[in-house]
């Protein structure tokens, strides 16, 4: 081979080492380009997701905050009714003790007039006015205090139940038994 061949080879291999190195080099330029569009748009991607997340974020603490307030304004509205209801059994236990007591005193006023308008002048002897009497009254006496002691005892049963469940409302209490009495409802 002659220099002049060699020299035309070496030309033709340059040439063509020239040719891909222009064709690598604009492949790196597209490749360049293409992952720079692809980092703009998995960027615009990534702000997307994030807008909607946070948009999700801020309707789920809206709704949080409402059913905050809607369970604040249940649980008032049930302390209120339990509150009343608690008045106006505080004032019908008053009520209730203060008429039987009006009873009782009624009822011994009664017996001791009779007692009374049995005179010892009507018995030949005075046995009945001076014994039977006493221990009759005292008879009846005892079954208006023991009837009067139940009433109490029922009344403040009733009385701590309520306070009870007013508590545990007050409480916020969610175990309120399901067996609340109609006037809790």
């Amino acid at each position: 081979m002659s220099r002049e061949q060699e020299l035309n080879q070496t030309k033709r291999q340059l040439d063509l080492e020239v040719d891909l190195n222009t064709q690598l080099t604009n492949h790196v330029i597209l490749l360049k380009q293409s992952i720079a569009q692809l980092q703009s748009q998995s960027e615009m991607e990534q702000e997307y997701i994030s807008n909607t997340l946070l948009r999700k974020i801020e309707l789920l603490n809206k709704e949080k905050s409402d059913l905050l307030i809607k369970v604040e304004q249940e649980e008032d509205m049930l302390v209120n009714r339990l509150t009343q209801k608690l008045n106006v059994l505080q004032q019908e236990k008053v009520q209730l003790e203060l008429a039987l007591e009006k009873e009782q005193e009624y009822m011994v006023n009664r017996l001791q007039k009779q007692l009374d308008d049995l005179s010892p002048h009507r018995f030949k002897s005075t046995h009945f006015y001076d014994t039977v009497a006493p221990s009759v009254l005292q008879l009846v006496n005892e079954a208006l205090k023991k009837t009067c002691s139940d009433f109490q005892q029922q009344a403040q049963q009733h009385f701590l139940e309520l306070n009870k469940l007013y508590h545990q409302a007050l409480q916020g209490s969610k175990d309120l038994p399901p067996d609340l009495p109609s006037f809790v409802s």
